[in-house]
């Protein structure tokens, strides 16, 4: 009896004791697995602070990078647009131009009945310019742009509509016939100048004398030269081609005034005159 409880004894501490060696062996796997998770954690804040550090570095470059960017001279320069034309206005601000408008008042737009074609608008835009820089002063490093539209049919010029019947007369002159518009533009500092144009050709279809009225009683087209706005709903329906610059026709070569301004600037231009 006495050998049977010894044996049940020994027999319970060998149990024990496997049971103790599992769970140590469990406690070495739990603390074998602790220290490959600190380790793994250890190496991910690492790999965090190098992309940190990447992006820092990557950051201090482009702020480099862009403070050794020269902005393009002509978004530095201030520049005013003499004029109160909606659409010069519109079209110089969708080409990204940053300036202010500022205008000199009234100016009397008689030109000497010799003149032909580009020589009207080019003229006007110059006269313009004189007005401006007559009542208004300047810094030195300021651009002033000044423009004029006319429209060209069968050698003779058709500017602004003296009112409904002179809208009506022009638009039936210009209906069923091609027209030229040409744009003067004047860009000048107070020490020098430079003078451009661009052509365009227009050519409407036949318009009945209901939709020129219609036009000129809905949109009253008195501000326009030629009585009409290409962008409006005459232009959407009479117009049939255009030969040249969709924004001369608007009123100002957007496109050739961002070259010429850019020219201007750069090469520092004296008067020239460039078709």
């Amino acid at each position: 009896m006495r050998i049977d409880i010894i044996t049940i004894h020994y027999s319970l501490f060998i149990i024990h004791y496997s049971l103790f060696i599992i769970h140590y062996s469990l406690f070495i796997i739990h603390y074998s697995l602790f220290i490959i998770h600190y380790s793994l954690f250890i190496i991910h804040y690492s790999l965090f602070i190098i992309h940190c550090s990447l992006f820092i570095i990557h950051c201090s470059l482009f702020i480099v990078h862009y403070s050794l960017i020269t902005p393009f001279p002509i978004y530095q320069v201030p520049l005013i647009l003499a004029s109160k034309s909606p659409r010069r206005i519109e079209l110089m601000q969708q080409a990204g131009l940053q300036f202010t408008v500022q205008l000199a008042g009234e100016t009397d737009e008689t030109y000497p009945p010799e003149l032909q074609r580009e020589e009207i608008p080019l003229f006007l835009a110059c006269l313009k310019a004189d007005a401006f820089f007559q009542a208004v002063v300047i810094p030195d490093d300021t651009i002033v742009v000044t423009a004029d539209t006319i429209v060209w049919i069968n050698n003779r010029v058709l500017g602004k509509p003296a009112g409904r019947q002179d809208a009506i007369d022009m638009l039936e002159i210009l209906s069923g016939n091609m027209h030229q518009v040409f744009t003067g533009v004047c860009i000048a500092t107070n020490a020098k100048r430079h003078v451009f144009f661009d052509e365009s050709k227009v050519y409407f279809r036949k318009l009945t004398l209901d939709e020129i009225i219609f036009y000129v009683d809905r949109f009253q087209p008195y501000d326009k030269a030629g009585a009409y706005g290409i962008q409006e709903w005459i232009g959407y329906v009479g117009i049939e081609k255009i030969e040249g610059s969709h924004y001369n026709v608007m009123g100002l070569p957007i496109q050739k005034l961002y070259r010429e301004l850019c020219e201007f600037i750069n090469a520092s231009k004296i008067l020239t005159v460039s078709s």
